[in-house]
C-alpha cells in the first residue's frame, strides 16, 4: 500500500533571529508520487516557517523539536536541561 501524504500539523516555533515564539504548521510528509498536485508555493509554505515579527524564514529541516514541543534551531544546549 503506498504511503499517503500526512495531514497538516500545528507547531510552535521559536524564531532563531529574534526569539519570538509563534504558531505555524507543517506537513511531516508529502508523497508526490501519488499524483496529487502541490504548487511550488504550497510546498515551500509546508516546509518553512516565517516569523510574524521579523519575517525571518527558517526551513523545518533545520529545527529541532525540544522535549517541551518547541521547535528551535540547533542542537540541545546544556542550559536547556
Amino acid at each position: 500500500m503506498p504511503t499517503v501524504t500526512s495531514p497538516p500539523q500545528e507547531i510552535t516555533v521559536q524564531c532563531p533571529q529574534c526569539g519570538q515564539i509563534y504558531k505555524d504548521w507543517w506537513r511531516p510528509s508529502i508523497n508526490l508520487s501519488l499524483g496529487e498536485r502541490f504548487s511550488d508555493e504550497y510546498l515551500e509554505e509546508a516546509s518553512t516557517s516565517t516569523c510574524p515579527t521579523c519575517h525571518y524564514k527558517v526551513r523545518h529541516s533545520l529545527l529541532v523539536i525540544r522535549e517541551n514541543g518547541l521547535w528551535q534551531i540547533g542542537p540541545r544546549d546544556a542550559e536547556d536541561d
